[in-house]
């Protein structure tokens, strides 16, 4: 049932890209009629642990196939985030021959741009057949591999470098010439990468190719320019044609902000249109100039006017300011979750960044930017990758904090084994128990900061409704708690404090809780935990060690500040200006152990109002000093 789903996924991609975007390789299993030597090699190559699975780019997995995968859209979203990403490799098909018994291609392999290290590159090449009809299944298979010649190592490295390979295979005369192919590829085996790609088939009149450079998300100032690294549109057909290149921004607090295209000597505004011949490129840069605290996903999106797909290409890039508390990374591919967190987050007045995981893997000082990660990944796969996994480790070793939402991560880590597991456990100090529980009624813990109180239905409702599989785990260790059931014996989320960071991860989906108000209490109770320890559960908290936090975030009236402090002694509590001018003292004195709340009116120590800006709370005990940003808008 799953094999068929995915290849259903596999043909609408290859509807909606082109052979220079897309091509596939279907490796056929040796229980089945359709498998060939090579086709089980490279299945212990990748280390096949079931069917189907798919390997994107060489790195990233996907095991199973659900319904949503039948119209291709999760694989869309994998396809769409690598087709920015720059090759080092061109490959040029100069012949290729089907004819009975022995076939032959010649190619050629040029350095775009010079490669450290290609000691263990390889070129493979694998023979396809479409169309070819199976009787014991009956159906049709595509892409079928008929033969793979031999691996030829890559010998060039050096920018302008080209290398020829001519190579022969085996050609039955049962295999259709006109249905076969010879897909190329370029394959490191340090890692499993594939640099790039290429196919015999012909090349189309009318076909367009893109990659972006450097990074495509920053965060910076409220002010000034931010240039991102550039980025290249191609003729890849066989026509000239005319090629537009526009950018729209979204996001919130974004409304005033400019996003421009431009070149090394004129920016353009939003919108660029060129005549390209075949081979030829434009070459721009995106400059985004922020207005205001908030954030920006900028889409820039590449047509041609007489573009034969479906949809236009898009290249996604984000900027969000410096001030900003939460980073939200959705994380759902392609499916549109987004909405209920960030619903969620603006009802608390929680200023939030927003980075969609398709536009490339947040980095670790990226993440540092911010006090707390919200990471949703909803129902697709991978849940988090080996990049993603590095990334948050480092976020949280250096003090971060992560709220961790979506189906399946802990069956999907757990499957996978080793380090994927052993991170689940040392960061999330969770144990996978089950898969499904098959219950959609949570109940929460008594006394418990986060959930007390607060019972969730994550079925029907205003929600997302997408819950197929809601995990039972268990706590890991004594840094651990649970805070939401389903019964007695069977828990759907945790918490965890180590005294260096703090994690709370739901084994089910945050956006299929049934209504706002719930959504909306549950994501102020877990953001308040992460942030300070949920004061309001009382003093049994100051025994964490001090802590200082203000509410509302940002302000525009005044603030209530609530500090702890482990034991009695003295204690000093003010707000600090950006530029590390002393505002407003707000206690200076001795005071008792446990959690004590003051009251800032907005004003400094004259009475003034102070203008907008980013400020501190600094709170100075004897167990040290503690800090808290917070932002004044008018």
């Amino acid at each position: 049932m799953y094999c068929p789903r995915a290849a259903s996924g596999i043909e609408a991609n290859k509807l909606w890209f082109d052979r220079n975007e897309f091509n596939a390789i279907r490796y056929y299993g040796s229980s089945g009629g359709l498998s060939v030597p090579e086709s089980d090699a490279r299945h212990g190559y990748y280390g096949l642990t079931g069917f189907p699975t798919s390997w994107w780019n060489g790195t990233t997995t996907v095991v199973g196939a659900g319904t949503d995968v039948i119209n291709g859209v999760p694989y869309r979203a994998i396809i769409e985030n690598a087709l920015a990403e720059p090759s080092s490799f061109k490959i040029t098909v100069n012949s290729v021959d089907f004819t009975t018994p022995t076939g032959t291609i010649d190619f050629d392999i040029e350095v775009m741009e010079t490669m450290a290290d290609i000691s263990n590159m390889w070129v493979r090449m694998a023979v396809t057949e479409d169309d070819v009809f199976y009787d014991s299944v009956d159906d049709w298979h595509q892409d079928v591999v008929r033969d793979m010649p031999a691996d030829v190592a890559l010998t060039v490295g050096t920018l302008g470098q080209i290398q020829n390979v001519q190579a022969q295979f085996d050609v039955d005369p049962t295999w259709v010439p006109e249905k076969m192919e010879v897909v190329i590829f370029i394959q490191d085996d340090d890692d499993k990468r594939i640099e790039t790609s290429a196919t015999t088939s012909p090349t189309a009149d009318y076909a367009l190719g893109y990659y972006a450079l450097g990074e495509r998300i920053a965060v910076g100032p409220a002010v000034g320019t931010y240039t991102y690294d550039r980025f290249r549109v191609y003729n890849m057909g066989t026509t000239t044609d005319t090629y537009t290149v526009s950018v729209a921004m979204e996001g919130a607090g974004s409304e005033t902000w400019i996003g421009a295209l431009c070149d090394d000597s004129i920016c353009y505004g939003e919108t660029f249109s060129t005549s390209l011949r075949p081979g030829e490129y434009a070459e721009l840069y995106l400059d985004i100039t922020p207005n205001s605290s908030g954030y920006a996903n900028a889409t820039v999106t590449l047509t041609q006017d007489n573009w034969p797909g479906d949809f236009p290409r898009t290249i996604g890039y984000t900027y969000m300011t410096n001030d900003l508390d939460v980073l939200f990374v959705d994380d759902d591919g392609g499916e549109t979750h987004d909405n209920y967190y960030v619903d969620a987050l603006a009802a608390n007045s929680i200023s939030y960044g927003f980075w969609p995981r398709g536009n490339g893997a947040p980095t670790a000082q990226l993440l540092d930017n911010f006090q707390v990660v919200v990471w949703g990944t909803a129902f697709a796969f991978p849940t988090l990758d080996e990049s993603d996994r590095a990334a948050l480790g480092t976020f949280l070793d250096n003090g971060g904090k992560l709220f961790l939402t979506g189906q399946d991560i802990g069956w999907e880590l757990n499957d996978t084994g080793g380090d994927a597991y052993a991170w689940y456990q040392n960061y999330l100090h969770a144990i996978f128990v089950n898969d499904d529980t098959n219950d959609y009624t949570l109940n929460g813990v008594s006394g418990d900061p986060v959930s007390d109180g607060i019972d969730l239905v994550i079925q029907g409702g205003d929600g997302a409704n997408n819950q197929d599989y809601p995990s039972d785990i268990d706590p890991g260790d004594e840094f651990a708690s649970v805070i939401w059931t389903y019964d007695a014996n069977r828990n759907a989320a945790i918490k965890a404090d180590t005294g260096t960071y703090r994690v709370v991860y739901f084994a089910f989906g945050f956006e299929a809780i049934d209504n706002a108000a719930d959504r909306q209490a549950t994501m102020s109770r877990v953001i308040n935990w992460l942030m300070n320890g949920a004061a309001e559960v009382g003093d049994e908290l100051s025994s964490v060690g001090s802590w200082v936090a203000g509410s509302p975030n940002p302000l525009q009236a005044g603030a209530t500040i609530q500090f702890a402090v482990p034991a009695s002694g003295p204690a000093d509590l003010r707000v600090f200006a950006a530029d590390g001018r002393a505002i407003r003292t707000l206690f200076e004195g001795e005071t008792t152990a446990g959690v004590h709340r003051v009251e800032w009116d907005g004003t400094d120590h004259a009475g003034n109002r102070v203008p907008a800006g980013v400020y501190f709370y600094r709170l100075k005990t004897e167990e040290g000093t503690q800090a808290e940003k917070t932002v004044v808008i008018d």
